[in-house]
């Protein structure tokens, strides 16, 4: 009788240590599924039955999710794709209209008349802006979902960018500045950079005033970007300058939004990097941290 116990003992135990064991992997088995993106399913070489229909019911929740996600993810590209191509059809219209009004005010003598297309040509202008925020924000959305890596000279980007803007700089009589160095390369994508860029200056011919100097450097596995401008107004606080409509022009103006620097920072941490505001009263400097990704040596020496 007390060796019938004792087998017995040891049989449930064994049993409890092996179901101990079943339970661990299936445990880690789903910590790996939850953590990554992956078409894994929980397995398990147990032929006990509460065990399998475990499996099977964790396996069926698993394809659900999985199934939900796919279709969440479909609908948002789609959506983005919708908003872009609407986005785009608005621009050509409104463009073209800036255009017929721009004409008119040339050929126009009557005061009156004059004042009024100015207002229009004011009006058409703002919402012009508020649309290409519109799609920056579209653009935004829809690199979390798809991005595209290639090599960027970001040194060459950066010159060929400002001298897209070169008349603008001149005629609000800023003088830009810089100190770079020669083929800043990374691994990234390259409308995001050419944004990120585009918004800097943009940000410059809104704000800024008398002088602009930018400065690339590597340092450690970064591409640390600076740009440093007077400012046109003076700046109380830098705190809050980064959220979404947070601005410095508290009489708005100039139309400012506050979505310019969000944006610059919403793009920037799609390639997880950083950004950081110093200010002082009459100038305003923004240091941008780009990550150099690992496999940029390799793509340089194969290309």
């Amino acid at each position: 009788m007390i060796l019938f116990l004792t087998i017995l003992v040891l049989v449930l135990a064994g049993l409890l240590v092996f179901l101990v064991y079943t339970l661990l992997d299936i445990n880690q088995q789903l910590s790996y599924i939850v953590k990554n993106d992956t078409n894994a399913e929980l397995v398990s070489t147990s032929k006990i039955f509460f065990i399998r229909q475990l499996l099977n019911l964790n396996n069926q929740l698993i394809q659900k999710n999985k199934k939900i996600h796919q279709k969440h993810w479909n609908n948002e590209k789609q959506f983005n794709h919708s908003l872009s191509n609407l986005s785009h059809d608005l621009k050509t219209p409104l463009t073209v209209s800036s255009g017929y009004v721009q004409l008119l005010l040339k050929k126009q003598n009557d005061p009156n008349t004059y004042e009024l297309l100015k207002k229009t040509e004011t009006g058409l202008s703002t919402i012009e802006n508020y649309l290409s925020y519109l799609m920056e924000y579209t653009l935004i959305h829809e690199k979390k979902l798809q991005m595209e890596f290639e090599l960027v000279n970001v040194t060459q980007l950066l010159q060929e960018e400002a001298f897209v803007y070169y008349e603008n700089f001149l005629a609000q009589a800023i003088e830009l500045s810089f100190d770079l160095e020669d083929n800043l390369l990374l691994i990234s994508d390259l409308t995001i950079l050419k944004r990120i860029i585009q918004n800097l200056l943009g940000n410059i011919l809104k704000h800024g005033q008398t002088r602009a100097h930018f400065t690339g450097k590597k340092e450690a596995n970064c591409i640390l970007l600076t740009v440093k401008n007077d400012s046109a107004q003076p700046i109380d606080e830098n705190e809050n300058l980064l959220n979404r409509f947070v601005t410095n022009d508290r009489s708005r103006q100039n139309k400012s939004t506050g979505l310019g620097l969000n944006i610059i920072k919403e793009l920037i941490k799609l390639l997880d990097g950083d950004i950081e505001l110093v200010t002082e009263r009459s100038s305003f400097q923004i240091n941008l941290s780009i990550p150099i990704r690992s496999d940029t040596l390799s793509y340089v020496s194969a290309d």
